[in-house]
């Protein structure tokens, strides 16, 4: 569904995979990256926040969580 760019779907089906699997930091690393992609950065940050919350080093969440700061960063000094 990312791939096909059918967002709102892709978040719909992450939103119920969140439901049956909490715990796992994949889910809510996906759920991030689709919330950057449609530029709904509170969400997105919520997402990376869960997944390192889950797994303190899952690497690829820090590594989105950054690149979006940064990303914010650039915006607000435009």
């Amino acid at each position: 569904m990312y791939q096909q760019e059918k967002f709102t779907e892709a978040i719909k089906f992450g939103q119920r995979l969140v439901k049956t699997h909490p715990d796992d930091p994949n889910i809510h690393n996906i759920l991030g990256v689709i919330y950057k992609k449609l530029e709904k950065y509170p969400q997105a940050v919520k997402h990376y926040n869960a997944a390192i919350n889950i797994q303190p080093r899952f690497w690829g969440a820090y590594n989105n969580l950054g690149l979006l700061q940064n990303l914010q960063f650039e915006v607000t000094a435009a």
